[in-house]
């Protein structure tokens, strides 16, 4: 298997170390007993990228993840793993104001 550190978990889906801590915090994200990630976890903040972008926050998908009323199995299929090098800044500014400002959809 091969697995990333947190630090090529950021990097690679364009969040930042804190935000990356927000996520695991939330249980949107979770590390292996190693303490490292999986390849898919890249495709898994995507989609909360686009979810925060459509108004969803980060905290409302932990509550339906939680309750198991939703998965995240399907999202390496939407969205393929971005090339190496390719960090969104523009994500990283909606996860941040997302998480800053705890907003949620009407």
């Amino acid at each position: 298997m091969d697995e990333l550190s947190g630090e090529e978990l950021a990097d690679r889906s364009g969040v930042t170390a804190q935000q990356l801590r927000r996520l695991v915090e939330l249980g949107i994200i979770t590390p292996t007993p190693q303490g490292r990630y999986r390849r898919s976890d890249i495709q898994r903040i995507r989609v909360v990228d686009a979810l925060a972008e459509a108004g969803f926050a980060p905290e409302q998908l932990s509550e339906l993840l939680t309750a198991g009323a939703y998965n995240l199995d399907w999202a390496s299929v939407l969205f393929p793993e971005p090339a190496p090098g390719r960090a969104g800044s523009a994500r990283c500014a909606r996860l941040s104001a997302a998480a800053a400002t705890g907003s949620t959809a009407s």
